[in-house]
């Protein structure tokens, strides 16, 4: 049989991924997926922060890829990180809005569960928010051995809080808070920060599981408001340029003042916060090397949705520490600032160092990237596509989505966003779909609706096939995928 030269060479360029493939399913790695939170997009200096080094994240970078075009799973915390853990995204998880406890479905295994059917030990940190107790949404319900954290998104808001989670316990950390739960204004109450105590849970858990295989997903809490850090942070600056705002002296920093949002320094508050993250990131990379397994250990890095443009005390630092760039919006928007956001990843010896991608994704990705490199069968009903080709340096063979797609039910507007190669829609509301051209317009400011009209109405034939009801998700229809005849 003559078989095509065009097809044989696409085989030939298969064989080195599929060996890749077999070689890591026999051996695959330890995965630490770090989430961030309301991290905008500039927010890093490898992303073109300019006042703020953030040294330990950018070796992070240097030493793997560093994706320009990754995408949250939403424009806020609990879809983001439903979509996460499901593999689904925002438009068809059961829950679109952000309230106290957004559950999973029972229906979509979830991450850590297709860890432990690879035989990981499983550990979830931090701010959970997606499911509170007898929920049976929580992380010891959906597959993690362990978990140390919030559960619920206002718990969560407070870095000095009087006790956390573990596993479904409450646990005593030592702090006294205001009577409302809210951090106490007294510095002498404010004993440990909750980000501390998960860096060093984190720590821990990789010292114990370091002879066997572990999945460890750390969602710290910054740095969402409450802008409060700790006393002894350092922050080392990298240009004066524009300081000296409302009064603050950046090279004098201190964070013993009142704590309700640090109300008289939030400036430097905020630059601590991005500096204790990445403290925290050197942390585990030490921890990791110490133990011998660094190069067993997949890294990734990101954020749960775009930065937060408004502040509840009336001024925006993290807007003046770069936030989401030359993007438009932010938390909360469909557009770019709302959704992209930075994505790092490092596996020495796999991954290839210094390298930069350009591939869109999004966290719906990430379930079926783990199943395919644990050797776990993907489930039919995942929005994602695994991005493990990218990741090992052949984007030749990866996958493609023909379209991303999100939802946000919020204040009963519900708004929607695609995107299709170069295209992006935003629909908001009942106002009529926007359509900006990526390729040349990355801060989304020309509407071009006007211009393609078959574009507009691609996409709005993707939102009307996309879209599920809030609270209901039912498994996906027979019903062959949306390729838009103008989109292609």
């Amino acid at each position: 049989m003559n078989i095509p030269a065009s097809i044989s060479v696409f085989f030939l360029l298969l064989i080195p991924h599929v060996q890749a493939e077999e070689k890591i399913q026999a051996n695959p790695p330890n995965v630490i997926f770090i989430l961030a939170d309301d991290l905008g997009y500039h927010h890093l200096s490898c992303y073109g922060q300019k006042h703020l080094a953030t040294p330990h994240i950018d070796s992070l970078a240097r030493e793997g890829m560093r994706f320009t075009d990754a995408y949250a799973g939403c424009t806020v915390c609990g879809p983001s990180r439903s979509s996460l853990m499901s593999g689904l995204h925002s438009g068809h998880i059961p829950y679109k809005r952000n309230d106290a406890h957004v559950d999973l479905s029972g229906e979509h295994p979830t991450v850590a569960e297709i860890f432990k059917q690879a035989g990981y030990a499983t550990c979830a940190i931090g701010k959970w928010g997606i499911g509170g107790l007898k929920s049976g949404q929580t992380p010891t319900d959906r597959g993690f051995d362990e978990f140390y954290g919030m559960l619920d998104q206002g718990h969560g808001h407070r870095h000095y809080p009087s006790y956390l989670i573990r596993d479904t316990r409450r646990e005593s950390i030592g702090n006294t808070t205001d009577g409302k739960g809210n951090t106490s204004n007294v510095s002498a109450d404010r004993n440990n920060h909750t980000h501390d105590l998960f860096t060093d849970e984190t720590l821990a858990f990789i010292e114990k599981q370091k002879d066997s295989r572990f999945f460890c997903y750390l969602a710290f809490t910054l740095p969402h408001t409450e802008i409060i850090a700790t006393p002894d942070t350092v922050v080392e600056f990298a240009s004066p340029e524009g300081w000296g705002k409302e009064g603050i002296d950046y090279n004098n920093y201190t964070a013993d003042t009142p704590s309700h949002i640090a109300q008289s320094r939030p400036h430097s508050h905020f630059a601590a916060e991005l500096r204790m993250i990445d403290n925290s990131v050197g942390a585990i990379m030490k921890k990791l090397k110490d133990c011998g397994i660094d190069k067993e250990t997949l890294v990734i890095f990101t954020s749960d949705n775009g930065g937060q443009l408004q502040s509840v005390w009336g001024t925006a630092p993290s807007i003046f520490f770069g936030d989401n760039g030359a993007l438009r919006g932010g938390k909360n928007d469909c557009y770019e600032g709302g959704l992209r956001v930075p994505f790092i990843a490092r596996w020495p010896g796999m991954i290839p160092a210094e390298t930069t991608t350009g591939h869109p994704c999004y966290f719906a990705d990430f379930l079926p990237t783990i199943a395919e490199l644990t050797g776990q069968v993907v489930p039919t009903e995942s929005d994602g596509i695994s991005m493990l080709p990218t990741l090992l340096g052949a984007p030749e063979n990866q996958i493609r989505h023909p379209f991303l797609f999100w939802s946000l039910l919020d204040k009963n507007r519900l708004d929607h966003a695609v995107r299709a190669g170069k295209w992006k829609a935003v629909k908001r509301g009942n106002k009529p779909v926007e359509i900006y051209d990526l390729d040349n317009d990355l801060s989304e400011t020309t509407n071009l609706a006007g211009r393609h009209p078959n574009i507009v109405a691609d996409m709005q034939q993707i939102i009307d096939h996309e879209y599920r009801p809030d609270h209901d998700s039912p498994a996906p229809s027979d019903d062959s995928p949306v390729y838009p005849n103008h989109l292609e």
